[in-house]
C-alpha cells in the first residue's frame, strides 16, 4: 500500500500502476532516493521514443541526457531533477508549467508537469509525474507557426507538421508551408469564399493551392486529407473527454 498524504487516504499500488498506465497524457513513476525510473507509461516512452518499458527503467533523467540534449536542451534534465529534489524534501506537490521541448520523433511538445511525492510510513519514497499536454489545447495554425520558428530548414517544418497530423501517408510528397497553412484554415471554413477570407487571398490562389494539394494526395483528394485533420483534432478532444470521465473517482487524489 502506498499512503499519499495529501488526501490522507491509501491508495493500493496496483491501483496506482493502473493508473498511471491508462492515463492518455505522459506519466511516470521515479524511485525517490535514486531518480530511476519505477514506471512509465506508453506515452511517456513516446517522447524519447521507447518501445518498451524496460528500455526506461533503471534509467535517471540524466542518462536520458544522451539521447534528449539535442531537443530538450542543456537546462532541462537539471531543472527536472531540481524539482524531484524539492517535491522530495519538501514532501509537497509541485507544479511547473509551459516547459517547450521536441522530442526525439522531431514533435513539438508544450506542457505543464505535476509532480506529487509518494509516501510510506511519512518518508518519501517515490515520486510520481504527469504532464498535460498544452500543445492539444493550442489552434493548429498557432502550433504550425512554433514548428516554422523552431524548424528553419526550407519544407522541414510543414514535412514533420504532416508526420504529426497523420495525414503524411496520404501524400506523394510534402507540402509546401503555404499549401499547409491553407489546409489547416480551411478546416473551419464552409466555402472557398470564406477560405479567401479567412487567409486573406484571391479565390483564384486558393484555387491554385489546392489544385496542388490534390496533385500531392495518393489517397483520396484534398477534402478526405481535410476531413483527415478534423479527426485528428477531434480524436485529441474524445480522448480526453473520456479519460477525465472513466476516470474521475481515480484521479481525483491527483488534481485534488
Amino acid at each position: 500500500m502506498v499512503q499519499n498524504r495529501f488526501e490522507n487516504s491509501v491508495i493500493n499500488s496496483s491501483s496506482l500502476e493502473d493508473l498511471v498506465l491508462s492515463m492518455p497524457m505522459p506519466a511516470h513513476i521515479k524511485d525517490a532516493v535514486t531518480g530511476k525510473y519505477i514506471l512509465s507509461n506508453k506515452k511517456n516512452l513516446e517522447i524519447f521514443r521507447l518501445k518498451k518499458l524496460e528500455d526506461i527503467l533503471g534509467k535517471t533523467i540524466h542518462d536520458l541526457d544522451k539521447c534528449m540534449l539535442p531537443h530538450w536542451g542543456h537546462a532541462f534534465s537539471k531543472k527536472v531533477s531540481d524539482i524531484d529534489q524539492c517535491v522530495k524534501q519538501k514532501n509537497k506537490k509541485m507544479h511547473s508549467g509551459d516547459h517547450l521541448f521536441v522530442a526525439r520523433n522531431g514533435f513539438v511538445y508544450i506542457h505543464d508537469m505535476t509532480k506529487i511525492p509518494i509516501t510510506n510510513n511519512n518518508k518519501v519514497t517515490a515520486i510520481f509525474t504527469y504532464t498535460c499536454n498544452k500543445t492539444d489545447n493550442i489552434d493548429l495554425l498557432t502550433l504550425f507557426k512554433i514548428y516554422k520558428n523552431i524548424y528553419s530548414k526550407p519544407g522541414e517544418a510543414s514535412k514533420i507538421f504532416c508526420h504529426y497530423l497523420n495525414i503524411d501517408k496520404l501524400l506523394s510528397s510534402p507540402l509546401s508551408c503555404a499549401e499547409l497553412t491553407l489546409l489547416l484554415s480551411a478546416k473551419d471554413c464552409n466555402s472557398r469564399n470564406d477560405l479567401a477570407n479567412k487567409i486573406c487571398r484571391s479565390i483564384k490562389t486558393v484555387e491554385t493551392h489546392i489544385t496542388h494539394i490534390n496533385n500531392k494526395v495518393v489517397v483520396g483528394d484534398f477534402f478526405d486529407t481535410l476531413d483527415m485533420i478534423r479527426c485528428f483534432e477531434k480524436s485529441k478532444e474524445i480522448n480526453m473527454e473520456n479519460f477525465y470521465g472513466n476516470k474521475k473517482n481515480n484521479f481525483n487524489w491527483i488534481l485534488g
